[in-house]
């Protein structure tokens, strides 16, 4: 029999590695330590008693005062817990079966005190075997609520307690002892391997959410480095304009025609003014910045551009309105410049009592009709087809940010098509 100082001292090494501690590690280290001398009082105390659950106690005292203490100590889900809680009991439970049917299989004598150095040898090496399994699935979703998986798991481990006790006996004919230790087995690395699947599956998600969110600033980089193009050529096209007007001016001062002058300076500011860079698409300068760049790019790629933005008034915060612009209006330009034919781009804001619209009109080529074939698909293609939501990735492309946040809103977001215009409107309801 193991001795309740070890088998707590393992307890309290499970609470400690497999959690996520609140207080700086002195402090957790010492109300670990004083809930070890307290479960270990308790298990001395009531040494001897409890019936059938005799050889179990420490394990259940022990997994009983660190759980209670764990609710304060640790910020791990009260699930995540009573999860470490049960399985230091069966963790107990087992090398009390166990260990000695391993000592009896040695082709040594294993009496006296190189038996109960070999007992808690084999314990010790056991408790780090199974920490080293589940450090790390425990620790990445120590943040997470209660779930399935882990009720399950829970459940698991109340199997294998009944089949440690005996409950599960009377499944087996012969060889009892050897037939429980294979079922035991059996559950331990059922739990072990569904813990690590789920770990590596989530690891695996989140490497590819990373690279999803990589590729998606990689895109707002491009947008920027875009708009970036835009305005230096808007600085060197005035520049150039700058430049010529004196050499105008001069040339005028050196014929003596002053009234020439006045006359071109008038000119000169007219075509300025006439810049879209410069002029004010609305009062927020933030969000007539974001207009004026696209402005500039659609004067660029002759492209005639209007815009009519009214947002005031509205709980959207200007970060979120100066988002949805920019994604609405890269798209639409994006596509304008695209076309072959007359290049338009009509963009629209409109506010109501209870709702605010974004409406973009631009010149695009018609989208092609996608049609509903089984011909040429794998029979995985076609159940997807019938059973899941159709992907409009394509169709929304680049406005993964627009869809985040009419999703907050419950909003909508539309693209539509009249002839060789196209209508992307995004609504949010508040």
């Amino acid at each position: 029999m193991i001795h309740p100082s070890v088998l707590l001292l393992c307890t309290a090494g499970m609470f400690l590695t497999l959690l996520t501690d609140r207080f700086r590690s002195w402090v957790t280290a010492a109300g670990c330590g004083g809930l070890y001398l307290l479960a270990l009082v308790l298990a001395l105390v009531l040494r001897g008693k409890g019936g059938p659950l005799a050889p179990y106690l420490p394990g259940l005292v022990g997994g009983g005062v660190f759980f209670l203490g764990s609710l304060f100590l640790f910020v791990d889900p009260p699930l995540q817990q009573l999860f470490v809680a049960g399985l230091s009991v069966v963790n107990a439970a087992a090398a009390e079966l166990f260990i000695p049917l391993f000592l009896d299989a040695l082709p040594f004598s294993v009496a006296g005190g190189l038996g109960g150095f070999l007992t808690v040898l084999f314990f010790l090496l056991w408790t780090l075997l199974i920490v080293l399994f589940l450090y790390h699935p425990l620790r990445h979703f120590s943040d997470r609520g209660a779930s399935a998986f882990l009720v399950g798991m829970c459940l698991l481990l109340a199997v294998l307690g009944l089949i440690l006790d005996g409950r599960a006996d009377f499944l087996f004919r012969g060889n009892v002892p050897a037939q429980r230790l294979l079922l035991t087995a059996l559950c331990y690395a059922l739990l072990l391997f569904s813990f690590r699947s789920v770990y590596h599956a989530g690891r695996f998600r989140a490497r590819t959410d990373a690279q999803l969110s990589r590729i998606r600033l990689m895109e707002l980089e491009q947008d920027n480095i875009s708009d970036l193009h835009a305005a230096l050529r808007e600085v060197r096209s005035a520049r150039m304009e700058s430049g010529y007007a004196l050499d105008t001016v001069a040339t005028l001062l050196t014929a003596g025609d002053t009234r020439g002058i006045a006359e071109y300076i008038v000119t000169a500011k007219e075509n300025l003014q006439r810049s879209p860079a410069l002029e004010t698409f609305h009062t927020d300068p933030v969000l007539n910045a974001v207009i004026a760049m696209k402005a500039a790019f659609a004067r660029q790629n002759d492209i005639a551009f209007s815009c009519n933005a009214v947002v005031d008034g509205t709980p959207l915060s200007p970060d979120e309105i100066c988002v949805i612009t920019r994604e609405i209006l890269a798209r639409a330009c994006r596509d304008a410049a695209a076309f072959s034919g007359e290049r338009r781009v009509r963009f629209t804001a409109f506010p109501s009592p209870d709702s605010l619209a974004f409406e973009a009109v631009y010149s695009a080529e018609a989208p092609k009709k996608r049609r509903s074939s089984v011909r040429g698909k794998t029979l995985s293609q076609v159940w997807r087809q019938l059973f899941e939501e159709p992907d409009r990735g394509g169709d929304l492309a680049g406005l993964e940010l627009t869809q985040e946040i009419i999703g907050l809103h419950s909003g909508s977001l539309t693209l539509s098509a009249s002839g060789t215009e196209q209508i992307l409107q995004a609504k949010l309801r508040f």
